[in-house]
């Protein structure tokens, strides 16, 4: 990842544990029952807020990882080729 600068690589990092770290925690809400947090699969209609946040954790935090990592492969390859073409002749 040379390709990215200090701050890009810090706040990929961040966002990559913070989300990891957050995923855990749903984990183990749904795997402990903790206040029903495994029934955000059939709760409908009437879900509590943890069992909606614990879904959306659940699900949304992997894709939030890879989102960030598109992004930072997107960034690379626009600044390799905005370099490729200041280099050029």
């Amino acid at each position: 990842m040379e390709f990215l600068g200090q701050r890009v690589r810090a706040a990929l990092v961040a966002v990559a544990l913070v989300a990891g770290a957050l995923w855990v925690i749903a984990l183990v809400a749904i795997s402990t029952d903790y206040h029903d947090a495994d029934g955000f699969t059939d709760c409908w209609p009437s879900c509590s807020v943890l069992q909606h946040s614990v879904g959306v954790l659940f699900f949304g935090a992997p894709a939030l990882v890879v989102a960030v990592l598109l992004l930072a492969g997107l960034v690379g390859v626009v600044r390799r080729v905005r370099a490729h073409k200041k280099s050029a002749p």
